[in-house]
């Protein structure tokens, strides 16, 4: 056998030969439409997957502070005017219950003012028109004359009734004696020894010198005791005589007589002769004084 004979029959077969495929603008066709559906399908993922990051993307802190800041700001305001409102709706029913006050206090004020006024009113009226009586004089059994009036009182104009009464001291004084020299200044109180009865006194006390100056004596009178009177003289330094009209006989010819057996607080004021220049009834302690003095001094002046 020969060499080349031997070589085949003692080896193996040789391997099969491989089929090689050239590149060919078909296959890379093919490839890549086989390629694309895959790449679509991964840009499609990776867009969604940005798209969740997009939705899922922290806001910063500054951004949420701001944002909360912003809110508590909103509602501070809010707040701030709800308290403005409640506070101006307070002040306005305030303001009304204020007022209703107010109008309640005026209309009291003027209601005692109107009371005061009557009060004055009438004051004055009871001082410028006496009061009358009708009178039935019986005439020799044959039934009544005509009813005349008859005045409560003295009046400006009137002669003053010239009566003997008992001093403090227990002298009688003649007050038509005392007219023929000077003129009278006569207050007549209640009671001695009492308080609006001693203002009274102690305020003509005060201004006797300047009565006596201008030509007036004065005397004070009630229906007191002459013990009560001394005692109460003594106890205030009253420098002036104090009379003791008893049964209120010259009290009810003045007009200053009170039921049943009292005296209106009052004061006259009587020229040199006997002429009745002021009369002054049912008047205050302090008044009684400071008028009388007024009344004086306006006679040196014309009045």
């Amino acid at each position: 056998m020969n060499t080349r004979s031997r070589t085949r029959s003692g080896s193996a077969a040789p391997p099969a030969p491989i089929a090689i495929k050239k590149k060919t603008s078909t296959n890379v066709g093919v490839r890549s439409k086989a390629k694309a559906p895959a790449a679509s399908a991964a840009a499609a993922a990776a867009s969604a997957s940005t798209a969740e990051e997009v939705k899922t993307v922290t806001v910063p802190t500054d951004a949420v502070e701001a944002s909360k800041g912003k809110a508590d700001t909103a509602a501070a305001k809010k707040a701030e005017a709800g308290a403005k409102k409640a506070d101006a709706a307070a002040a306005a029913k305030k303001a009304e219950a204020g007022a209703k006050k107010a109008d309640a206090a005026a209309a009291n004020v003027t209601e005692a003012a109107a009371k005061k006024a009557d009060s004055a009113a009438v004051k004055k009226a009871e001082k410028k028109a006496p009061a009358a009586a009708a009178v039935a004089a019986p005439e020799n059994g044959a039934g009544a004359s005509a009813g005349s009036t008859k005045k409560s009182g003295l009046s400006v104009g009137d002669d003053f009734p010239a009566m003997k009464l008992l001093a403090d001291d227990g002298k009688e004084v003649d007050l038509g004696a005392v007219l023929q020299e000077r003129g009278l200044v006569l207050f007549m109180y209640p009671k001695a020894n009492t308080p609006g009865c001693t203002k009274q006194a102690c305020g003509f006390r005060d201004n006797t010198a300047e009565l006596v100056a201008a030509g007036f004596a004065v005397y004070g009178m009630s229906a007191d005791t002459p013990t009560a009177q001394t005692s109460w003289k003594a106890k205030h330094n009253l420098a002036y005589p104090l009379l003791c009209d008893r049964d209120l006989a010259l009290v009810k010819a003045i007009g200053a007589f009170k039921p049943p057996k009292n005296i209106k607080r009052s004061h006259v004021v009587v020229a040199k002769g006997g002429k009745v220049l002021d009369v002054r009834v049912m008047i205050g302690p302090e008044d009684s004084f400071k008028e009388a003095v007024k009344f004086v001094k306006g006679l040196d002046k014309g009045e």
